[in-house]
C-alpha cells in the first residue's frame, strides 16, 4: 500500500511540474507568437492593397486580377519568409535558459517544445485569419495552403534553433541567425544561380530543368516551403515561377505531400531529437562526474 501511495505521489508531483513547466513556457513565449501573428498576418493585407497598386502591364494601376488571398500571398513572398522564420527562430534560441542545468529534466523539454509548437501554430492560424479578413476573397485550398506551408516554415527555423541552444547554448542566437542567413540568402541564391548557369535562360522558360535542381529543393527549409506553398495552389506562384513552371515537366513525385513528410522528418523531428539527445548525454555525464567527485571527497 505505501509502495502504491509513494507510487501516486511522484506520479502527481510529475503532473504537477510538467503543468508548471508548460504555464511557464506559455508565459515565455506569447510574445513571440503574438508578433509573429500579427507581423504575418499584416504582411498579408499589406500585399493586397500593393498588389492593386504597382503597375504593370494590363494595369496601369495594378497586378491583373482582384485583390484576393493568393494574389497578395504572390506579391509579398519574401517577406512574409522574414515575418513567419524570424520570430519562431529568437522563440527557439532563446528556449532553454543558459541557468539551465546541462541536461534539464526531459519532461521540461518536451513541454518547452509542445508549447512552443502549439503556439507556432495558432499564430500561423490568426495570421491566415487576419489575411482572409484583410482581402477579397480567400478560397479554402489557398487558406489550406498558406497554414500548413508557413507553420511548417515557421516550426523548421524553430527547430533549427533550438538545437543551436540544446548544443551551443551561449551563442544559440547568433549561431541560429547564421543559419536564417545560410539558407535565406546562400543557398536559394546559389542554387539559382547554378541552374541558370547550366541550362540557360530559354530552356527554363521551356519548362527543362535538370533533375538535380528538384532534388536540391528539399534541402533548404526555404525551398521545401515554396515547393509546398505553390505545388499545393499554383496560384501563389509570381510571374516567374509561372512563366518558369508553367510548362515544366515535373516529377511524380514532386507534390505538396513529399515536400511536407521531408520538412517533418528532416527539418523539425530530427533537430529536435538531436537538441535532446545531446542534452541527455550531457546530463549523463554531469551526473556520473558528480558521483565520482563525492566519491573522492568522501
Amino acid at each position: 500500500m505505501n509502495q502504491q501511495a509513494d507510487g501516486g505521489s511522484d506520479q502527481a508531483h510529475r503532473m504537477n511540474a510538467l503543468a508548471a513547466a508548460s504555464l511557464a513556457e506559455a508565459r515565455r513565449a506569447w510574445p513571440y507568437a503574438l508578433v509573429l501573428a500579427v507581423a504575418l498576418g499584416a504582411v498579408i493585407v499589406a500585399g493586397a492593397n500593393h498588389s492593386n497598386a504597382t503597375p504593370s502591364r494590363d494595369r496601369p494601376f495594378g497586378w491583373p486580377g482582384p485583390a484576393n488571398f493568393e494574389n497578395a500571398v504572390a506579391m509579398v513572398r519574401g517577406d512574409l519568409v522574414i515575418a513567419a522564420t524570424l520570430p519562431a527562430l529568437l522563440l527557439g534560441a532563446t528556449a532553454l535558459s543558459r541557468r539551465d542545468p546541462p541536461g534539464g529534466a526531459p519532461a521540461r523539454i518536451h513541454a518547452i517544445i509542445g508549447v512552443d509548437a502549439l503556439l507556432v501554430v495558432a499564430a500561423t492560424l490568426v495570421a491566415a485569419t487576419i489575411g482572409v479578413v484583410g482581402t477579397f476573397k480567400t478560397p479554402p485550398v489557398a487558406f489550406q495552403a498558406f497554414v500548413v506551408a508557413h507553420a511548417l516554415l515557421a516550426l523548421s527555423f524553430y527547430a533549427l534553433a533550438f538545437f543551436c541552444a540544446g548544443v551551443f547554448r551561449k551563442h544559440a542566437v547568433a549561431l541560429a541567425l547564421a543559419l536564417w542567413l545560410t539558407f535565406d540568402s546562400l543557398y536559394e541564391h546559389v542554387a539559382q544561380t547554378a541552374v541558370m548557369r547550366q541550362v540557360g535562360y530559354d530552356q527554363l522558360i521551356a519548362g527543362n530543368f535538370p533533375s538535380w535542381f528538384f532534388v536540391a529543393q528539399a534541402f533548404s527549409p526555404m525551398s521545401a516551403y515554396r515547393g509546398i506553398l505553390i505545388l499545393w495552389d499554383r496560384k501563389f506562384m509570381d510571374y516567374v515561377e509561372r512563366a518558369a513552371l508553367g510548362n515544366a515537366a515535373l516529377p511524380l513525385w514532386m507534390v505538396p505531400s513529399t515536400f511536407v513528410v521531408f520538412t517533418l522528418a528532416f527539418w523539425i523531428v530530427l533537430p529536435l531529437a538531436l537538441a535532446c539527445l545531446v542534452r541527455r548525454v550531457r546530463a549523463r555525464a554531469a551526473s556520473k562526474s558528480l558521483v565520482v567527485r563525492r566519491e573522492e571527497a568522501a
